[in-house]
């Protein structure tokens, strides 16, 4: 068990920054796109304390899930099941077609980005920029 798996591991059972209060989940695990190779050493460690303790992990996946495949892959090959693993955040581009592929897997697909666009739109009005979302 490395250092990351252990201290997510105390969090888990002793609560959390020592507040007593347990967590149900782990996350949001950030996730770029392409995601860095420390983000994925994170997401492999939470995947492997999740599976312990019959928690499910919160995945921000960001481009609209152009990598959430690759997330659920991680997930799995540590024994946590993609039935447990939640993809946040693929509703930041409702431009571009859904994501069959990840829809198939089994994983919860949360749309919950809803009304970012309204605060886009008020930011550029109040600042004259044109509206701009993550990539």
């Amino acid at each position: 068990m490395d250092e990351l798996e252990q201290r997510l591991e105390q969090e888990v059972t002793r609560g959390v920054v020592g507040s007593g209060v347990l967590p149900g989940v782990l996350g949001e695990i950030g996730m770029g796109a392409p995601p860095e190779p420390c983000e994925r050493r994170v997401l492999r460690a939470a995947a492997r304390v999740a599976c312990r303790y019959w928690m499910s992990a919160i995945v921000h996946v960001t481009g609209g899930g152009l990598f959430g495949i690759q997330a659920i892959e991680d997930c799995a090959d540590e024994g946590l099941s993609a039935d447990r693993v939640i993809l946040g955040h693929l509703d930041e581009h409702m431009d571009r077609p859904p994501r069959a592929d990840l829809v198939g897997t089994g994983a919860t697909i949360a749309l919950d980005t809803w009304g970012s666009e309204v605060k886009l739109a008020l930011t550029s009005r109040r600042t004259g920029r044109s509206p701009s979302r993550s990539p």
